[in-house]
């Protein structure tokens, strides 16, 4: 019976505190009628606290929200905090929604591909599903940059998956320092002995003084 009235104090109240209340409330209440104004209030609301409380409740809807939030993401007018929160609503949906977030994966827009890349680190590790792998996989080798980096971050994040080794080490070779940097990470934090000999290999050619200093502390760690 108060949904009516959260939703016109979420949308039209002046009082920025107001708000900032009634999107925590309306996650409270975790009525899916809410869905799309909460979505209007993530893009719209002036106040980042708003934004983030009406992200946490978009975030409980699972499924139901994918498709908004990635309206959200092919969107090229709003700001880099509100992709960060649609992509952070994404990772926490994750395994709630593997069959949506797989097919936002295979999205040709880069900000939703490499938002559902990231959001499928919980569903390969409970379920190890061969299609969301070679999603990873192929997304590694992506066009665009920062499609292969997340994919990179999360094959760091998973446990150690035998295909993706030998093309961590190859992404040591390439020419972006992110993507090296990236690579680095995720083979020190997979521990990764056969990758010791190949960074030594990059340490003698790396001319970034940060990459050099993650290379020594990679050969350091996994060393040890």
């Amino acid at each position: 019976a108060a949904l009516p009235e959260l939703i016109k104090a979420l949308l039209n109240s002046k009082n920025v505190i107001q708000r900032r209340a009634a999107a925590k409330t309306l996650k409270l209440v975790e009525d899916p009628t809410a869905l799309p104004h909460l979505i209007k209030a993530l893009t719209n609301d002036s106040d980042s606290v708003v934004q983030f409380s009406a992200a946490g409740a978009i975030a409980i809807f699972g499924e139901a929200a994918v498709n908004h939030l990635i309206i959200i993401l092919e969107n090229q007018e709003y700001t880099e905090m509100q992709y960060g929160l649609a992509a952070w609503c994404l990772e926490f949906i994750g395994a709630k929604a593997p069959n949506a977030i797989k097919k936002a994966a295979k999205s040709k827009n880069t900000n939703v591909k490499s938002a559902a890349i990231s959001a499928l680190e919980e569903h390969i590790r409970q379920s190890q599903d061969q299609e969301a792998i070679q999603l990873v996989e192929s997304a590694i080798n992506d066009n665009d940059e920062n499609v292969q980096i997340e994919a990179i971050k999360l094959v760091g994040k998973l446990y150690r998956i035998e295909s993706f080794i030998p093309i961590l080490i190859l992404k040591l070779k390439t020419k972006s320092t992110d993507i090296r940097k990236a690579s680095i990470l995720s083979l020190m934090q997979l521990n990764i002995n056969e990758a010791i000999n190949p960074l030594k290999d990059l340490l003698k050619i790396e001319q970034n003084t940060n990459v050099r200093k993650i290379i020594k502390l990679a050969i350091k760690k996994i060393n040890n």
